[in-house]
């Protein structure tokens, strides 16, 4: 049975990942599809002088995951799919690479531009990165 592991940032780009994966859901019989945002974590400075507990930071992590998957989610609803959806927190590309070998991915579809600030300027780093990381093949869409 195939797993697969879509990244979502609620970049048109991750969208287009989401859409390659509910067309081509037909050769693929009985996969698992599941998503994961993953938030880069607030830097130490700003979470000292913040002065909040780690609880809402996380609260803050999940809300924020959760409503750049949405439109995913419902794409997915909507195409009669059904899947998980989990918020990570920390380096991207190492969080979705541990979540593909923690979840025994056999598949990661991906964007190949998120929302990065200097997204525009290459192929994606994370895209990049993750490809180098993962022990799975990895799917760029484009």
């Amino acid at each position: 049975m195939q797993k697969i592991l879509v990244p979502v940032d609620g970049s048109p780009a991750s969208q287009r990942a989401v859409q390659f994966v509910i067309s081509d859901i037909d050769a693929l019989p009985r996969a698992q599809i599941r998503l994961v945002n993953v938030q880069e974590p607030a830097p130490a400075e700003i979470v000292l002088e913040a002065g909040l507990p780690p609880e809402h930071w996380q609260t803050e992590y999940e809300t924020a995951g959760r409503a750049a998957m949405a439109d995913a989610c419902k794409a997915l609803e909507q195409a009669g799919i059904q899947y998980t959806a989990t918020v990570a927190v920390g380096n991207p590309a190492d969080r979705i690479a541990a979540r593909a070998r923690e979840l025994g991915c056999t598949l990661i579809v991906m964007g190949t531009r998120g929302l990065g600030a200097l997204a525009s300027i290459v192929l994606g780093s994370v895209a990049t990165r993750v490809v180098h990381a993962a022990d799975c093949p990895v799917t760029l869409v484009k």
